[in-house]
Parts: C-alpha cells; structure tokens; sequence
C-alpha cells in the first residue's frame, strides 16, 4: 500500500515533538499525534514506519472513510 502522506521531520521538529511528549503536559490526543509524526518520519533521523506498523504499535487505527474502497 502507497504511503498516502509522506513526513520529513528537520532535527528542531523532531526534538520539539520529542519534548512535547518528555512533558506530557499537551492533550492525549495531540500525544498521539506526535508519536505517528515521529515514527512515520521518513527523514535521515527518521525510522520511517509503515502505518500498519505504527497503528500497530501505538494501538491506533485508521477510521473508514467513505469511498475508501
């Protein structure tokens, strides 16, 4: 399956992200959020995870858009 967004984190994002969840203080959901941007960076620092594989991993799912075959 093609990737449907492709994301490429500079080092002052990723450490930005990395912080925001070291606090924990940001809504759960904004959490999560950053967790997939992490894992699904496809930069050099980035370890560019499938989405099956970060659904997986982070206990998410995708919802069913309509029209989504």
């Amino acid at each position: 399956m093609r990737k449907r967004h492709i994301v490429v984190l500079s080092e002052e994002e990723r450490a930005r992200l990395h912080t925001m969840i070291g606090r924990g203080v940001a809504p759960a959901s904004a959490l999560t959020h950053a967790r997939i941007l992490l894992k699904a960076s496809q930069g050099e620092a980035g370890p560019g995870w499938t989405d099956a594989a970060i659904g997986a991993a982070l206990e998410v799912i995708r919802p069913p858009w309509p029209g989504s075959g």
